[in-house]
């Protein structure tokens, strides 16, 4: 075994995972599918399912993946649950998070106990002045489905933020955000032109 990787006790490795430079990783851990993984250190008990993770400090009892992308200084704490089409970029990550799909956290601090909707990013990248900034995401919130948080931004403890909704200003504790343009709905008159294009 190389000087630079470390496999702890009971860990099982599938064939198809492949292991790069300076990989620790600890005791009762199952790593499926093909898995990437550089530069890491991997606690215990985590279940990693057809994701690439580079440059990373994983904890305990994480389940991650498929298809998670994990990458450039990221420390992620105990508990969390990272699905399908995740990208996690210069980010720390405390513990009961979940992140079940399709989400971007770039330049994020996420607490504790956090729901993060299917579609949610951050959008940390300021084409102005050319620089990327930090969001912060307090513990137990909630943010729905294709909510956009412009950075810098802090979401306070406790917050929901409605599906949809574009954030660009910091929430306080305990808050409720919604943004959203009206919806407008009218009866359409062209009916013969839907069954001519039928």
């Amino acid at each position: 075994m190389m000087q630079d990787m470390f496999i702890g006790e009971n860990t099982i490795i599938d064939d198809k995972v492949r292991l790069g430079k300076n990989v620790k990783i600890g005791a009762n851990n199952k790593i499926t599918g093909d898995t990437i993984l550089e530069n890491v250190t991997i606690g215990d008990n985590n279940v990693i399912t057809q994701s690439i993770i580079k440059d990373a400090i994983i904890g305990n009892d994480n389940q991650i993946g498929p298809f998670t992308h994990i990458h450039e200084q990221i420390e992620i704490n105990d508990g969390n649950i990272l699905g399908s089409f995740v990208e996690i970029k210069r980010s720390y990550l405390g513990s009961g998070n979940k992140i079940k799909h399709h989400a971007y956290l770039g330049d994020a601090i996420l607490e504790d106990n956090i729901n993060i909707g299917a579609g949610m990013i951050t959008a940390n990248y300021c084409f102005k002045d050319k620089k990327k900034y930090q969001t912060v995401i307090k513990s137990e919130s909630n943010l729905g489905a294709n909510a956009v948080l412009i950075a810098p931004i802090t979401i306070g403890k406790r917050v929901i933020v409605g599906a949809g909704s574009v954030v660009d200003q910091d929430i306080l504790d305990d808050s409720l955000v919604i943004e959203r343009s009206t919806l407008v709905v009218k009866q359409r008159k062209d009916r013969e032109y839907d069954r001519v294009n039928q």
